[in-house]
């Protein structure tokens, strides 16, 4: 059971060194990654919610350390919500994530805003 068929963690070429996402909703922002886990890790953690366009945990430019946290993204909007309830508040390596649906702005938000008549 190997990894195979084109699944890439970053995808070069795409957008002047922006990350390829996918289409609005199905990208999600994973908060307090232990600095132990890159993208092979997301990839392996994620993929069983969908097909994935891209991973990218954020490292300090100079130093390559991971910041800790990064993006997953997946071809469909259903995956990103399924991995976010899944996911969010799952434990690695004694560290416990947080997986939320990242909005436009760059920011995450809440996985539970699927209720849209909340005003909270």
């Amino acid at each position: 059971m190997g990894m195979s068929g084109g699944m890439q963690y970053k995808v070069p070429g795409m957008g002047g060194g922006a990350s390829h996402a996918g289409p609005p909703g199905a990208n999600v922002f994973v908060h307090n990654i232990p600095f132990t886990v890159d993208e092979a890790v997301l990839v392996q953690l994620f993929s069983r919610f969908g097909a994935i366009v891209s991973t990218r945990v954020v490292r300090d430019p100079t130093t390559q350390q991971s910041k800790g946290y990064g993006f997953v993204s997946f071809q469909l909007e259903q995956s990103a919500l399924q991995a976010c309830t899944a996911l969010d508040g799952h434990t690695i390596a004694n560290r416990k994530i947080k997986v939320e649906i990242k909005d436009s702005g760059g920011r995450g938000r809440n996985a539970g805003a699927g209720n849209r008549a909340n005003p909270y």
